[in-house]
């Protein structure tokens, strides 16, 4: 994180609640094994660079396959590879053979990276980015949905839990479908503090299901000075097609790392929160049309690590950013993009292998969903996302006068950063929705 913030006013914007949730369905060739990874849990404080460079190489590759496959539709998009990635390493940890080998590549990992060691290194940098601090609550929880009668391997069981601290619970898909989603979206709601209620809509699981990996992150962060409430007043925000629409902008005139895009046609700001591990960086075009030529722009010039990695500098500002909510709506479905990244003998029923997670028979993923919100307002913020992935087993600038301003009244770009590098959260703001 670079830079001093200095506390100016009551710049204490902060940030609520942030989840994510991310589910992989995995079913067999008679039966079904639907694999659900929960992500939450506090984390450790060991840094491994390779995996850190794979995740952040992860996030620049699977961000930008979004935007091409959305670029006819510029509407608002919020995610978090973050958390898919983690969703994957689980499932990465049952899969062999050249299954493995399509995974790896597209997770940007080293394939010389021996078994225990790759998710030994995933495991130490979950636990790097989810260490509770004052003013940052950030919390990582996993789990294992079994079928009563699908036998898993104990070393997977082992390596789920050493890992990526994912617990075993067995449920009735067979006998009780219902009850089992229910089950599920129970528990990823606790997880998420009722953010994320329904990760699974009705008709998601089958009598075939064998098993849900559930991952789920949940952020809640306080910023360093919050926004004033009389400050904050009704303004207009341009959209991209040149209308306009009434929003609540929020105010406040103090210090923030800043820097000048001018190869993006941009500036970017970072809002620091209590922890000055984490920041809320928004990159704003100049023209109030420019987000898709910003968001094509930033993937010439290496994505948003080649932001993260740009000297800004500490600059007193006045900061003007709306008030907005996503709701919770329909899921994401990723399983289209994950093989476009090379993913694709783990979609296929007669070449996937996870043969490391059962013996009952071959798996292979059926499909991968996500879900995301994110809300901000004078007190702080509420993000929150889920991905499912279904498996199934084979059927076969310096303080000057004046003060420059940074006026977020138009489409922008914004990612929760931890670090100063890794990406938590990260989407594009294309019509901000208040109550």
């Amino acid at each position: 994180m670079s830079g001093t913030y200095r506390k100016i006013n009551e710049l204490n914007l902060y940030l609520k609640k942030s989840l994510t949730a991310a589910i992989i369905i995995i079913r067999l060739r008679t039966n079904s094994f639907q694999l659900l990874v929960f992500q939450g849990r506090n984390i450790g404080h060991c840094m491994k660079m390779e995996t850190l460079k794979s995740l952040t190489n992860f996030t620049d590759r699977f961000y930008e396959q979004i935007i091409n496959e959305t670029h006819s539709q510029w509407e608002n998009v919020f995610l978090s590879p973050f958390n898919i990635y983690t969703a994957l390493g689980i499932v990465l940890s049952g899969s062999g053979n050249n299954t493995k080998a399509e995974m790896i590549k597209a997770m940007q990992l080293s394939d010389c990276l021996e078994h225990d060691k790759v998710h030994r290194e995933i495991g130490q940098l979950l636990n790097d980015c989810s260490k509770s601090s004052e003013g940052v609550n950030m919390i990582l929880a996993n789990r294992l949905f079994v079928a009563q009668n699908v036998r898993i391997k104990e070393q997977f069981k082992t390596n789920l839990k050493t890992y990526y601290d994912a617990p075993t619970e067995h449920v009735a898909f067979q006998t009780d479908i219902e009850g089992s989603r229910n089950r599920i979206n129970q528990w990823v709601s606790k997880q998420t503090k009722g953010q994320i209620q329904e990760l699974l809509p009705p008709g998601f699981l089958t009598k075939d299901t064998c098993a849900v990996v559930t991952a789920t992150t949940y952020f809640k962060g306080l910023w360093n000075m919050c926004f004033p409430e009389d400050n904050s007043h009704t303004s207009e925000f341009y959209e991209l097609n040149g209308s306009k629409m009434s929003v609540k902008l929020m105010y406040n005139e103090s210090f923030f790392d800043m820097v000048s895009l001018p190869h993006l046609k941009s500036r970017a700001a970072k809002i620091p929160f209590k922890d000055p591990k984490f920041t809320l960086l928004i990159v704003l075009p100049d023209a109030n049309d420019g987000l898709p030529d910003l968001l094509d722009s930033m993937y010439k010039h290496g994505g948003i690590s080649s932001i993260l990695s740009t000297s800004f500098e500490n600059t007193k500002l006045r900061l003007y950013l709306p008030k907005f909510k996503l709701r919770e709506g329909n899921a994401i479905k990723l399983k289209d993009h994950l093989q476009k990244l090379g993913i694709n003998d783990a979609f296929c029923d007669l070449s996937a292998d996870f043969s490391n997670i059962s013996d009952s028979d071959r798996l292979f993923i059926s499909d991968v969903i996500h879900k995301a919100i994110f809300e901000v307002d004078e007190k702080g913020a509420v993000a929150a996302a889920a991905t499912a992935t279904q498996m199934v087993f084979c059927t076969s600038i310096r303080p000057h006068k004046p003060v420059p301003e940074f006026r977020v009244d138009h489409p922008f770009f914004i990612s929760i950063v931890w670090n100063n590098c890794l990406p938590i959260f990260l989407g594009h703001i294309t019509s901000p929705l208040n109550d």
